[in-house]
């Protein structure tokens, strides 16, 4: 069944991929989370899965995340390990929280910058006091509707601008099982196009339109009701669902998102610096 999901492991598991020579497989479980990993190597493969080749891994939870004191440590640095795995030891980065927010579904982006450690223009004007810190900028592009400027044409020029090494996009997407909604997050590194998990497709954000490597963090906030009724793409049933915790579970995602980053671009750091920074 041809289903509507951003996530390279529902596809997996909706096709059935695991004797498609190019595509495999792993996963591990741990008390908190899980980690599913998808790896494409081969055309059939993403033709299949109707993903592009590439690397998914995805941090599963075990229900619709809520901020908590006593977890929050070991999952920001298990999502901090996992990004690690994506991120060049060295370099400049950019990162771009995509998406609309005023539109809480669509807000997982611009959110995860409020909790980001930002240092370009320290490293900038003090560059011996911040020399252990990773150069890190960020920016918001908002949506076409807003700004009269596609996200992927304002992140090209920018890009073109201050020449980063690396882009880190960070959206909302869609998933086929509600269990995932608010409980998944998945990177690749195969860059993505904005708007594609509402059906939206704009201009792609990938390592050959923009000549750097484009890692992709995102996180299921919608389902397609077609997909709950088991009736792909019938344009009878155009709606999206979100699940009602919406609000809150925006907010402390954005916050495992930005705090995972922080882990990640600067491990000299520890998490009480991530916090004493940002405090």
């Amino acid at each position: 069944m041809s289903i509507r999901t951003d996530l390279a492991y529902e596809s997996y598991g909706a096709n059935q991929a695991a004797s498609i020579p190019g595509v495999t497989v792993s996963e591990s479980h741990h008390s908190l989370y899980g980690i599913h990993r998808v790896s494409i190597t081969s055309k059939e493969g993403a033709e299949t899965l109707g993903k592009p080749m590439g690397n998914y891994v995805t941090l599963e939870l075990a229900k619709h995340y809520k901020y908590d004191p006593k977890g929050a440590e070991i999952l920001f640095q298990a999502l901090g390990d996992l990004l690690v795995e994506f991120i060049p030891k060295e370099g400049s980065c950019l990162i771009a929280g995509l998406g609309n927010a005023s539109i809480t579904a669509d807000a997982i982006g611009p959110g995860a910058l409020h909790h980001l450690l930002i240092t370009r223009h320290l490293k900038n004007s003090l560059p011996d006091s911040f020399s252990h810190l990773r150069c890190v900028a960020a920016l918001a592009p908002g949506v076409l509707g807003n700004t009269g400027i596609e996200s992927g044409d304002m992140l090209r020029a920018i890009v073109n601008e201050i020449h980063p090494d690396f882009l880190i996009c960070v959206d909302a997407l869609a998933a086929a099982d509600p269990s995932r909604l608010l409980a998944t997050i998945q990177v690749c590194d195969t860059g993505l196009v904005p708007g594609s998990g509402i059906g939206n497709a704009r201009a792609s954000l990938t390592p050959d339109v923009l000549g750097i490597p484009v890692i992709a963090i995102g996180v299921p906030t919608v389902i397609y009701a077609d997909t709950i009724l088991k009736n792909p793409q019938n344009p009878e049933h155009e709606l999206i669902v979100t699940p009602k915790e919406i609000d809150q579970a925006v907010a402390d995602l954005s916050k495992l998102m930005g705090y995972g980053l922080n882990l990640a671009l600067h491990p000299e750091l520890s998490l009480s610096d991530v916090t004493h920074f940002l405090s």
